[in-house]
């Protein structure tokens, strides 16, 4: 990191904690459902209750395989016709062929729009009321509650989140009208690189796909459950596993954040974490503070080692579990 790309990020995340802020640069997989089977068609290909969603309301969820083990994770959110799900960059070739192979005689459609979509961020104090003024919507209080509306003539979803911790929003726009967007939005919010978010989304706990999660983990392991997982959903690819680790009570290891301490040396993804000289997990995401310098992190760790306080050791420093 240079001093001026330091420099840069401070000021807007300064900006975008008094203010606000938005990128428009998180890649994500965006994949569209119509047909008139598309809820129940999902409902049994995921771990979430994708029939009892109401439209404009949206849910976490994994994709789990036959054992049970996770193939994406993402949210969905449920429009009148149309259901859009949105999950890490490059799942679409995991995803796609994988939904088709259960689509037998359904009525329901897949359209990839990765590439002809932008998912933006923007969050702030003032971010409720950009949305308000710039775009002209009023968005229900509950997490992941949307409204679909259009922009310069293009489809725009709007849903709020607290994916990184802050009050925000996350939005999904043809990448035709995105310039104008910005535009829009930068008379009254910074724009700020994808790296500051990526520090937000590290603080809050918030998961990403092939980062945090990989398909080792069983969904469980995530510790997601109160937000992706229904266990009174009935049968789905993989529940049979997911409730019998329920049933069971606990996994042998758990994502948990953490903050770095008694070094300046960022760690890598992958590096491992010890206690007692045992090797007791490994980091996943890690991210610096761009006003501090703070280094923050998520991490697998062993059950044992994942109560909030527990000091873990690696090569340069040591972490605790918030």
């Amino acid at each position: 990191m240079t001093d001026g790309n330091s420099a840069s990020r401070k000021a807007a995340f300064q900006q975008m904690s008094e203010s606000a802020g938005f990128c428009r640069g998180l890649e994500a997989t965006l994949i569209e459902f119509s047909g008139r089977d598309r809820d129940s068609f999902l409902h049994n290909l995921c771990t979430a209750d994708i029939k009892g969603l109401k439209p404009g309301q949206g849910c976490e969820l994994f994709f789990t395989d036959a054992r049970g083990r996770t193939i994406g994770f993402g949210y969905v959110l449920a429009g009148e016709h149309t259901l859009l799900l949105s999950t890490a960059a490059g799942q679409s070739e995991v995803l796609l062929p994988h939904l088709d192979r259960y689509r037998i005689r359904e009525d329901v459609q897949f359209f990839d729009h990765s590439k002809d979509w932008q998912q933006w961020a923007l969050c702030g104090p003032k971010a409720e009321s950009i949305c308000q003024q710039t775009l002209g919507l009023e968005i229900g209080a509950g997490n992941l509650n949307f409204v679909e509306t259009t922009w310069k003539g293009a489809v725009l979803w709007c849903c709020r989140t607290d994916f990184f911790g802050l009050p925000g929003f996350l939005l999904q726009i043809s990448s035709d009208a995105a310039e104008s967007l910005a535009t829009a939005y930068s008379a009254e919010a910074t724009e700020c690189e994808d790296a500051v978010f990526d520090f937000l989304r590290i603080r809050a706990g918030s998961p990403v796909f092939n980062r945090d999660i990989s398909p080792k983990n069983f969904p469980q392991e995530i510790d997601r459950d109160d937000r992706a997982i229904s266990f009174n959903k009935g049968c789905y690819l993989g529940q049979e596993t997911v409730a019998r680790i329920d049933a069971l009570g606990q996994v042998h290891r758990l994502l948990r954040k953490f903050v770095v301490s008694d070094t300046d040396t960022i760690p890598a993804a992958g590096d491992q974490l010890e206690a007692a000289g045992q090797r007791a997990g490994h980091f996943t995401s890690v991210s610096r503070n761009p006003q501090d310098g703070q280094i923050v992190a998520l991490g697998l760790v062993r059950r044992a080692h994942a109560d909030s306080g527990v000091e873990l050791s690696f090569d340069s420093g040591k972490v605790n579990v918030l």
